[in-house]
């Protein structure tokens, strides 16, 4: 398959620099999941300026000084002064993103101080947030794309790829976020006593489930096309997830960030197995197929270990699902090859 390829005229960051910018995004998130938690679990915050506030916006400080300071230190690119020719290889939109972040704040501020402060599902569908969405997902998701384009081979050890790991689990954890409310990790799914009649709550678990499965296989194959990923890089990824999930519940059930890890490590085995790579597509597919069908189990195990899994067998198939959801974004993320002469 001929890839698509552009001449690179920025300078790069070195690993340790992309690094920092993983971290202070982690900071940026942990603000926004603190600030999840108040909402979900407290209740009748009345103002814009609280201390959760204070680490959500603290976080994006210091991600929007560290990206302007390699963008503008010294030594200016040979031939060119202009901040366009500075911005380091995959921070241009990080920068962006500090823009548009910067004023989806501003207009987050006047939003609540004219209209008050959501505290359910209409917090996540806030225009104001959605804003901001768009910004901290261009921000957090800088790691990834400096270390896609910096040339190291696929099978980089640990220390290169480590930015760009974390950076996707962040980036797979602001997406479930904001759809917290279909979230196949939360009730209903597998937890609630199904009985013969109750389909909206089938249909809404099932829906739950895919859009998880989406987010997280997203992640998964953007890191499968660029890298033969290090044992553990699953587990960290879903770590991830799993630790900003619980935090919104103040680790109400912390089992199940520990089942998201044991999960990761499976996918981690199957990887290790399997070696899928865009180059042995059926392999890809395989893993694409058997990588959710291995998450859901795991979770729906957890649950009945712990007495909370309600569903009958006949159900099962919803697993399954996920598995051919999972095919189907790897036929997007690896396409067929096309005819000779179709290049």
């Amino acid at each position: 398959m001929a890839a698509v390829t552009h001449p690179l005229t920025q300078p790069f960051t070195s690993v340790k620099q992309d690094a920092i910018t993983a971290a202070l995004s982690f900071w940026l998130m942990t603000g926004l999941m603190i600030d999840g938690w108040t909402h979900t679990t407290r209740g009748g915050v009345e103002s814009f300026f609280t201390p959760w506030h204070a680490v959500f916006y603290s976080g994006f400080a210091a991600t929007a000084a560290w990206i302007a300071y390699l963008t503008f230190k010294p030594p200016r690119p040979i031939g060119g002064g202009s901040v366009r020719a500075g911005v380091p290889t995959g921070y241009r939109l990080g920068l962006s993103g500090v823009v548009i972040f910067g004023i989806g704040g501003v207009l987050d501020l006047v939003w609540h101080e004219l209209l008050g402060i959501e505290v359910n599902i209409d917090a996540l569908l806030s225009p104001t947030h959605m804003v901001l969405l768009v910004g901290a997902m261009l921000i957090v998701t800088t790691p990834i794309r400096s270390s896609w384009h910096r040339p190291t081979t696929r099978d980089s050890k640990w220390s290169w790829v480590a930015p760009a790991i974390v950076a996707t689990g962040l980036s797979a954890l602001l997406a479930q976020f904001f759809l917290f409310y279909a979230s196949g990790w939360q009730e209903p799914a597998f937890r609630f006593r199904w009985e013969p009649g109750d389909d909206f709550l089938v249909a809404f678990s099932v829906l739950s489930l895919t859009a998880s499965t989406v987010i997280f296989m997203v992640a998964a194959l953007l890191i499968l096309q660029r890298w033969a990923p290090p044992f553990g890089a699953f587990a960290a990824v879903l770590g991830i997830i799993g630790l900003g999930l619980q935090g919104l519940h103040g680790f109400e059930q912390p089992g199940d960030l520990g089942g998201a890890v044991v999960a990761g490590l499976a996918l981690d085995f199957l990887a290790f197995r399997l070696r899928p790579s865009p180059e042995t597509p059926s392999l890809f597919r395989a893993w694409a197929f058997l990588a959710p069908i291995v998450v859901w189990t795991a979770h729906a195990l957890y649950l009945a270990l712990i007495g909370e899994f309600g569903w009958p067998p006949v159900l099962g198939g919803a697993i399954l699902l996920q598995g051919l959801v999972g095919v189907a974004l790897s036929a997007i993320a690896v396409p067929p090859r096309l005819p000779a002469g179709n290049d």
